[in-house]
């Protein structure tokens, strides 16, 4: 009998060691839910639909650093802690000189091929430059998507999957006042989404995860169509 390999994953581990650590404390927008529930159930959407390593621990750390607050000492600490041998000062450092450390650490600590898919998923809005619309952020994900690795469309997909079942599940439990919590208007939320959709199924042959999303963006956009126009 062929021996099973060892279920434990001391990278997806150390992925969750960090996310834990840089979104503690942090809620879900307009919830009191606890921010690590979002990148650990992308975690587990992709492992349900058979996608294996490096994309659930890419998920459970593709927001850390779009999230990360650099300029937090407490943080930088607790991470040094956690993380001994990771290269990290044992003091605290000004925003910019904890970036490039933090930086160091994460291209040292985690495989490049992870690190390769959360720098892709990343936002640039916590990149030290000037702040950028919503709309001109979105677009860039969308557009940039449409020539990513298949691995990236795999993990953006499952993001926003997650992203749509939760507004669907607080609009049932709270009513359609909850998509005021973003910054965009309901029908650009929904554009969003429908647009990654689109991509996905195009770009992953139809994988089931696109069905599923695609599932969901619609049952989204029939909600947002039925609000009452806004005067």
């Amino acid at each position: 009998m062929t021996a099973m390999p060892d279920a434990f994953s001391r990278g997806f581990d150390r992925a969750l060691v960090l996310a834990a650590l840089v979104h503690a404390g942090v809620a879900r927008k307009g919830t009191v839910v606890p921010y690590i529930i979002h990148p650990v159930h992308v975690a587990a959407l992709l492992l349900r639909y058979g996608y294996g390593e490096p994309l659930p621990t890419a998920a459970v750390l593709h927001d850390v650093l779009e999230d990360i607050d650099y300029s937090d000492g407490v943080l930088q600490l607790a991470i040094r802690s956690a993380f001994p041998n990771g290269g990290l000062p044992d003091r605290i450092l000004a925003s910019d000189a904890y970036r490039r450390a933090f930086d160091g650490f994460v291209t040292a600590e985690f495989d490049r091929g992870v690190m390769s898919l959360v720098q892709g998923m990343t936002e640039p809005k916590n990149d030290g430059g000037p702040p950028r619309p919503w709309r001109e952020r979105k677009q860039h994900t969308l557009d940039h998507l449409r020539d990513a690795e298949p691995a990236l469309v795999a993990l953006k997909t499952a993001d926003a999957l997650h992203n749509v079942r939760s507004i669907l599940e607080d609009i049932e439990h709270h009513g359609a006042d909850v998509l005021n919590r973003f910054k965009a208007a309901p029908a650009d939320t929904h554009w969003y989404y429908a647009a990654i959709a689109d991509i996905a199924v195009a770009r992953l042959d139809g994988a089931p995860i696109t069905a599923e999303l695609s599932r969901a963006a619609e049952e989204l956009g029939r909600l947002v169509a039925a609000l009452p126009p806004v005067h």
